[in-house]
């Protein structure tokens, strides 16, 4: 973006019980702040998925799960096998959800904003 005109640009990082790392594909938008707020999800694994992840609650779930939509988002594989501790994972997986959401763009108010070839 060239110019947000007095505008910020924020990010939003939700941990969930999902399958994927979803990157919003709208940018979402509160005119009274003068803000723009970029959305993820970062599914957070449990201890039969990675080392790392959380144990279970007593009834065996580790929260609501909210399943990956590809109409509304760009999804990423969580790779937990690649990481040795949750820091790491985390760290990564919103260095990634950046990365591909700027790569493939967002859409605010009808205009695409994504990375420009240099």
């Amino acid at each position: 973006m060239e110019d947000l005109s007095g505008w910020k640009l924020s990010f939003s990082i939700a941990y969930r019980c999902t399958d994927f790392i979803a990157i919003y594909k709208k940018f979402l938008r509160y005119p009274s702040d003068r803000e723009y707020v970029i959305s993820f999800s970062i599914p957070i694994p449990d201890n039969t998925q990675a080392p790392y992840g959380m144990p279970p609650a007593v009834d065996g779930r580790i929260g609501y799960f909210h399943p990956g939509r590809s109409n509304s988002s760009h999804l990423l594989n969580p790779e937990y096998d690649q990481y040795d501790n949750l820091d790491q994972y985390i760290l990564a997986a919103v260095i990634k959800a950046i990365d591909l959401g700027f790569t493939k763009g967002f859409t605010c108010y009808g205009k695409k904003i994504k990375f420009q070839d240099l």
